[in-house]
C-alpha cells in the first residue's frame, strides 16, 4: 500500500479485485484499478495520482515462455503504465527461479518524490549507477559511486536460498527448484527522498545499515549510519526515508516481536 500524492491511500488486494482506495480519514472509496493477475510490485508514490512499480506480464510463443518485466509509472485508475523507464524481455525456464528473480521480480530498485522525479538503479555487484528522470520520463542526471564489491557470508548465502525456494513453493512452483545466490551482496539495497529533495542510498554491501546521501545533480553530499547495529542482524533491518522522516525495524527482531522506530539525524561530525 502507499498514500498518493493526492492524499488517498490505495492497497493493491488481487484477491478482493484489485487496487482499492481510502480517503485520508479511512473511508473506502471503491476498487479504482482491476489488478487480478500479476500485480503491480513495489508501488511508491509520484505526482498527483500516480505511482511507480514493477510489473510482469507472460506470453506463450512457440512453446517456449517469455517474461516481460518493466518499471513504470501508472494512473490510479489503470493498470497500464503511463511511461515505461525499464524494460527486460527474456524467455524462461520454470525450474529457473533464479533468473526470474535476478531479472524480473529484484532486478531494480527505484523511487520517486512528490513532483514525478524518478531514480532508478540495477540491483548489481559490480555497478552503482543511479539514473534520475523527470517528470515526463525524460533522464536529467546520471551518477555512480566507487565502492568496494562485498561478498556474502556462508550464512546469507543458506538462507537466501531457502527464503526463495520456499516462497516458489508458496506461489505454487511445483517444479523441483535450485535458486542459485549471487555469492556478492548487491551494491545499492534501496533507496528515499527526504523533504529537502536529497535522495538516501542504501548500500547492500555493509553490515551497519549505511546510506549516501546525494542532491538532484549526483553530488555526495555525507554518508549516514544506524549506529549499534552491525554483524549479520544488521542486514536484516529496513530504512525508509521519505518527505516524513526516517523509519527504521528489524526483519528479525531479537525481542520476538516488531518495533518501529523514527530514527533522527544526528549533526554531522
Amino acid at each position: 500500500m502507499t498514500r498518493l500524492t493526492d492524499g488517498r491511500i490505495v492497497i493493491l488486494d488481487m484477491q478482493t479485485g484489485g487496487l482499492h482506495a481510502f480517503s485520508p480519514e479511512g473511508e473506502w472509496l471503491g476498487v479504482t484499478a482491476d489488478i487480478v493477475n500479476e500485480p503491480i510490485l513495489w508501488i511508491t508514490p509520484a505526482e498527483s495520482n500516480t505511482y511507480m512499480g514493477t510489473f510482469n506480464t507472460f506470453d506463450v510463443v512457440d512453446g517456449q515462455l517469455f517474461v516481460t518485466a518493466i518499471v513504470g509509472k501508472f494512473e490510479s485508475d489503470s493498470n497500464d503504465p503511463i511511461i515505461t523507464y525499464w524494460e527486460n524481455r527474456f524467455s524462461l525456464d520454470l525450474t529457473d527461479f533464479t533468473l526470474l528473480v535476478n531479472e524480473s521480480y529484484f532486478a531494480n530498485v527505484f523511487t520517486s518524490d512528490r513532483e514525478g522525479n524518478i531514480f532508478l538503479a540495477r540491483r548489481d555487484t559490480e555497478e552503482y549507477r543511479i539514473i534520475g528522470f523527470d517528470v515526463n520520463g525524460d533522464v536529467f542526471v546520471e551518477f555512480e559511486l566507487d565502492i568496494p564489491m562485498a561478498e556474502k557470508s556462508e550464512q546469507e548465502i543458506i538462507e537466501e536460498a531457502e527464503f526463495w525456494n520456499t516462497r516458489a513453493r508458496n506461489m505454487g512452483y511445483n517444479q523441483p527448484l535450485n535458486y542459485q545466490p549471487d555469492p556478492f551482496r548487491w551494491k545499492i539495497h534501496s533507496m528515499g527522498i527526504d523533504d529537502q529533495h536529497r535522495l538516501w542510498v542504501r548500500r547492500g554491501t555493509c553490515d551497519t545499515p549505511t546510506l549516501d546521501v546525494f542532491d538532484y545533480e549526483g553530488n555526495h553530499l555525507f554518508t549516514a549510519e544506524l549506529p549499534g547495529i552491525t554483524g549479520y542482524s544488521g542486514l536484516l533491518w529496513e530504512v525508509h526515508v521519505d518527505e516524513e522522516g526516517i523509519l527504521a525495524w528489524s526483519l528479525d527482531p531479537l525481542d520476538g516481536y516488531q518495533k518501529l522506530y523514527i530514527v533522527e539525524l544526528a549533526e554531522q561530525q
